[in-house]
């Protein structure tokens, strides 16, 4: 590897499924590999989520774990050797900038399909380590 680690840029693009367990193994996955990847270098991870603030993934990667008894935890790993915990919680950079209100944006989507409803909704984050 040619450059420190500290210069490195990933980027991914990734599909989200709207299946629930499905989405917390991908979010799972993709936050572990980042942080295996950054080697305890400062981490910013950012994109279009598909999950709301609030919900069982922004929890999972806000505070790194997530309740067994969740609908959306996965099944149960056979082997024993996994399970959608993080390494650590990640930091929403909105979080920590919204200048004393410590909330989400309103929103960062703003969609209208044909006739279906607006959908106004907090789905893009940047997530620090």
């Amino acid at each position: 590897h040619p450059y420190p680690v500290s210069s490195v840029l990933l980027t991914f693009d990734t599909w989200h499924t709207t299946r629930a367990q499905v989405m917390t193994i991908h979010t799972s996955l993709l936050f572990k590999f980042c942080s295996r990847v950054a080697q305890g270098q400062p981490l910013v991870v950012a994109g279009d989520f598909n999950f709301m603030p609030g919900s069982p993934c922004y929890n999972l990667v806000t505070t790194g774990d997530m309740d067994e008894a969740d609908p959306c935890y996965p099944p149960a790993d056979p082997t024993g050797k996994w399970s959608p915990k993080l390494l650590a919680p990640f930091r929403s950079a909105y979080l920590e900038g919204s200048a004393g209100s410590k909330a989400e944006p309103n929103f960062t989507n703003y969609a209208q399909v044909r006739d279906e409803p607006e959908f106004i909704e907090t789905l893009d984050y940047i997530f620090l380590s």
